[in-house]
């Protein structure tokens, strides 16, 4: 979204203009004068008001900072001569509590500080997903989404207003703590979590590295038994995939997180050989890089949809589509997933289920299909905001539902990976087994498959 200091809501205006008829409708009412009074630094509500147009409208729109996103003032549409007279009151109030703290609060606050927590607020109340940061803070985003930052090694989202654990990465600090996929969090740093969002998380995991981190937390049998760690900070590498052979004709691909160079080493591992069978795990994958997932999707997929993206309106925005032609055989190609493969994950799980290239076993995936944009405020601030839903090939949005699994099976979180007790990856043999025996099988409903 390119931002435009210049539109004020009314096509051909210039703000100047559009204020001037702004102050025109404004109502000088006794609406000001209790707190002019209580404040004691206003005498006259004319110069008040005036005075509130001209440093909350005027200046700020003119530097097109952070309050024209606030008052809609920076984009054709957000305000109209019909709802003037709502939001000069909203305003109004606004501007009170600003005066009013800056005045009585016990300790001074900075002007940037108190417009900054109002943005926070304003844009923490959204979704959990959607934030405020600075630039140091983005740096921290972009060094996770590469994969390599100072933290505790774990993957957090909330669910039905709990804080879950949906992945931990292995031979970090938090695995070596105890913690687990599904646990619960109660406390980080000393903060009750409640009401925090993704980057209210971010702030409080990451830090620098050796300090150590206070993690309350529960197993989900055991809600009654809080523990209590102290887990030391350290640099995280967090690989991207982990992939094995389980005999000449299976390869099994476990993408951890959906990377910047994910599609590539995935794509490296297909061309080792022609592998009659792939398993790819997607298992507490927690999501990743938005593209990354479409050209890991597109080494499977020949031609056709991947997923679209659509606005608040249901209107496209865009369509993502393989343009990949198949040069050899198409493998058999089972996807497992469980309740906390989330994002990009749901992306590549739907497209291949909704284009029949594959089946999905495991579990009701997590339901995170939106879609984040940063856009810069300026002065070293930015929002991300959520701006669309990301929608299947067939149409569906997987947004608090998630993708069903074409098998259901339960996961089994504990048990030795790949390993005899390993149900998920058990049946996904399984279904290789019969699949490889009978390839007729693979162009047909799943549900002949046998059970």
């Amino acid at each position: 979204m390119q931002l435009n200091p210049f539109s004020a809501g009314i096509p051909g205006r210039h703000p100047r203009e559009w204020l001037s008829r702004y102050r025109s409708r404004v109502p000088l009412q006794d609406t000001c004068s209790t707190i002019t009074q209580k404040m004691r630094v206003e005498k006259n509500r004319r110069s008040y008001l005036k005075r509130f147009v001209r440093v909350f409208v005027t200046g700020l729109c003119k530097r097109a900072v952070f309050f024209p996103l606030m008052l809609g003032l920076a984009t054709p549409g957000f305000c109209s001569i019909e709802n003037l007279d709502e939001e000069i009151q909203a305003l109004e109030s606004f501007s009170k509590a600003y005066h009013l703290i800056q005045s009585q609060y016990v300790e001074p606050r900075t002007t940037r500080q108190l417009i900054r927590y109002a943005i926070e607020g304003m844009v923490g109340r959204l979704d959990p997903y959607s934030a405020a940061f600075d630039r140091e803070e983005l740096k921290k985003v972009e060094s996770q989404a590469i994969g390599k930052y100072a933290g505790i090694g774990i993957s957090i989202q909330k669910h039905k207003g709990l804080y879950v654990v949906t992945q931990v990465i292995k031979g970090s600090p938090s695995e070596q703590a105890g913690i687990k996929p599904g646990d619960i969090l109660v406390q980080l740093s000393g903060v009750t979590l409640g009401n925090q969002g993704e980057n209210d998380l971010s702030r409080l995991v990451t830090g620098k590295i050796g300090m150590p981190l206070s993690v309350g937390f529960y197993h989900p049998e055991k809600p009654g038994d809080i523990i209590t760690l102290s887990i030391v900070r350290a640099l995280i590498k967090a690989p991207s995939i982990v992939s094995f052979e389980r005999e000449p004709s299976t390869v099994v691909i476990q993408i951890q997180q959906f990377q910047k160079t994910t599609p590539d080493e995935v794509a490296a591992v297909l061309e080792r050989k022609t592998y009659p069978a792939v398993i790819l795990d997607l298992r507490n994958n927690p999501g990743g890089l938005f593209l990354a997932a479409v050209e890991t999707a597109e080494l499977f997929i020949n031609g056709g949809d991947i997923v679209e993206t659509r606005d608040r309106d249901n209107q496209l925005i865009e369509r993502y589509v393989s343009r990949k032609f198949a040069t050899r055989k198409t493998p058999v190609l089972i996807v497992m997933m469980n309740r906390y493969s989330a994002s990009s994950s749901e992306i590549v799980a739907g497209a291949v289920k909704d284009r029949k290239v594959g089946l999905i076993v495991g579990e009701k995936s997590f339901g995170k299909g939106v879609v984040q944009t940063i856009f810069p405020l300026g002065n070293d601030l930015f929002v991300k905001l959520t701006t669309a839903r990301y929608f299947t090939p067939s149409g569906v949005s997987f947004q608090d539902v998630g993708i069903e699994p074409d098998y259901p099976v339960e996961d089994t979180i504990g048990v030795m990976e790949y390993g005899p007790d390993d149900r998920m990856y058990r049946k996904s043999l399984d279904l290789i087994d019969q699949l490889i025996r009978n390839p007729a099988l693979k162009k047909q409903d799943s549900t002949l498959i046998n059970d």
